[in-house]
């Protein structure tokens, strides 16, 4: 197995500037039980893919030191000055059909090999099945890539290998800009060896049962929505009702993993409730496509109607605490301005793809800050030449830059508060309406049984 430094190195200081840093609340559920029992197992991870590169960066994040995966990467990230650097953490070319490649598979033929090898030697993998990706939250049709190099990889070691694959769900609940909340889930894995002998006898219907079994086990780790006509009406109802649901029941929508369940559970009872000829369905569809434009129009959450009226004293307190802060927010948010504008303009401006946006929101201040803070540090040691002031000028560097994002993201929330607060009651009385009508048939609809084909 091979273990390298380097990319240790990188791997601990991005993961925990994506993970306490970049994201206000990322969180990993079933790694214990389900990963780290299996240690000593080779594995192929497969994940879903609605975003870019950050999808990798989140699972990497995600798993101990042990576990040092090799990453299938689109092939037109290569080609450059820096393939030395993409091979030093463990990125390999993998072409597509979209590449205009005659032959893709004589073309990966050796990134397959390598990995085979790999595989044999203990090591890990990741790879994205849907083989592109998009944020509609459905899990998309597997490609064969994942199975073709397992069963090669097994083949080469005459089936001894006990190969893993192990189903990964990336949940973001925003997928472009920071301060979002990721839950990277991982399921029970698969074992190859439970395929060898149907691979045996026929290849082809080997390769069809295990990419229906994986596409089966990665479903249960993401949101799911199989609707088209309505999947705005599921998809809003999903990201409201669900910490709502969490708050009636006493239980913390922070926890992402309890969340999730939460969520699959309404878009399950959603699903089964679709008909078009229901004057119920039609009813809940209008209600809910009303109360999220209204919700949009005065910009707010579904958080702020549910939730209990702030009172006077602890709106004002707050509003205070934000004043008194806003100057060292704004000495901390001039200082690391450069960075992060560096960072949001490249990715506007190079990529039209905005699934690429966060991922180059987070890379590209992440590569700078640390040159960055060292030019700030020098400026502050030459003005002062002393070597105390250096130390006190760098820790204020470092306070300020994660105070200003801290404040940020409270003031954004706080603000929506104020929105709620300041708001007239004739608007107030408005958005409740439309809120309760919307939420008494959702809460019909949940209360009633679910069909077992759900």
């Amino acid at each position: 197995m091979q273990h390298s430094n380097f990319y240790e190195i990188f791997r601990t200081y991005q993961a925990f500037a994506l993970t306490k840093i970049f994201y206000s609340n990322h969180q990993t559920a079933g790694f214990e039980e389900h990963v780290l029992v299996h240690k000593d197992h080779p594995a192929i991870f497969t994940a879903d893919h609605q975003n870019a590169l950050i999808d990798a960066l989140n699972l990497a994040s995600s798993v101990s030191r042990e576990f040092q995966l090799f990453f299938m990467t689109r092939s037109d990230v290569f080609g450059s000055a820096f393939d030395k650097i993409l091979h030093g953490f463990k990125m390999r070319p993998i072409y597509r059909r979209q590449d205009n490649i005659v032959d893709v598979a004589k073309a990966n033929e050796e990134t397959f090999n390598e990995m085979v090898t790999e595989l044999g030697n203990g090591d890990r993998l990741l790879i994205f099945p849907e083989g592109n990706h998009g944020r509609i939250r459905r899990l998309r049709p597997l490609k064969k890539g994942f199975a073709r190099i397992g069963f090669q990889a097994e083949e080469a070691h005459e089936f001894t290998l006990d190969l893993l694959i192990q189903p990964t769900g990336i949940n973001y609940w925003e997928h472009l800009y920071s301060g979002a909340e990721v839950l990277v889930k991982f399921g029970p894995p698969l074992r190859f060896s439970d395929y060898v002998e149907r691979y045996q006898q026929n290849p082809n219907k080997a390769l069809i049962d295990i990419r229906k079994d994986l596409h089966a086990a990665m479903k249960q780790l993401i949101h799911h929505i199989t609707e088209q006509e309505y999947y705005d009406v599921i998809e809003f109802s999903r990201e409201a009702a669900g910490p709502a649901l969490m708050r009636e029941s006493g239980e913390d929508p922070n926890d992402l993993n309890l969340r999730l369940l939460k969520e699959q559970g309404v878009i399950a009872y959603l699903e089964s409730q679709v008909d078009e000829t229901s004057s119920d369905w039609q009813q809940f569809s209008e209600d809910a496509r009303a109360y999220k434009v209204a919700l949009e129009a005065a910009n707010l959450t579904d958080s702020e109607i549910h939730s209990h009226s702030p009172s006077a004293i602890s709106m004002y307190l707050k509003g205070g605490f934000f004043l008194l802060w806003y100057p060292i927010y704004l000495v901390g948010a001039l200082l690391h301005a450069f960075p992060h504008a560096f960072g949001n303009r490249m990715a506007v401006k190079n990529f039209k793809d905005d699934h690429f946006h966060s991922s180059i929101r987070f890379t590209v201040p992440m590569l700078m800050y640390p040159v960055y803070w060292l030019i700030l540090w020098l400026i502050g040691w030459a003005i002062s030449w002393s070597l105390s002031f250096g130390f006190l000028w760098l820790g204020f560097i470092f306070i300020t830059a994660v105070f200003s994002i801290k404040y940020a993201r409270g003031l954004k929330t706080f603000k929506r508060k104020w929105r709620w607060f300041t708001m007239t009651s004739k608007k107030k009385s408005e958005l409740k309406t439309l809120r309760s009508a919307w939420w008494s048939q959702l809460t019909k609809f949940m209360t009633s049984p679910l069909p077992t084909r759900v």
